[in-house]
């Protein structure tokens, strides 16, 4: 049963909002059903390939290096 299916409700706290660790489980939940069955098989059908975890880091170490030195704003 996937998490947004009928019969598998989130559970809410008090104030009617969801505890941080269950959104995110259900976000993450979502991001793998629609990568595994829609876009990632059709970029797969279409010949493309993931970029690797070597350059997943590589990118995410530029954007931190980015973020470093580009000014913030408020």
């Amino acid at each position: 049963m996937g998490p947004f299916e009928p019969g598998n409700p989130i559970k809410a706290s008090a104030d009617g909002a969801i505890a941080a660790e269950q959104a995110m489980s259900v976000d993450g939940q979502r991001y793998r059903e629609v990568s595994k069955s829609d876009i990632g098989a059709a970029n797969r059908r279409r010949g493309f390939s993931s970029s690797g975890v070597r350059a997943m880091y590589r990118d995410w170490m530029n954007q931190r290096r980015l973020m470093a030195i580009y000014p913030l704003n408020d």
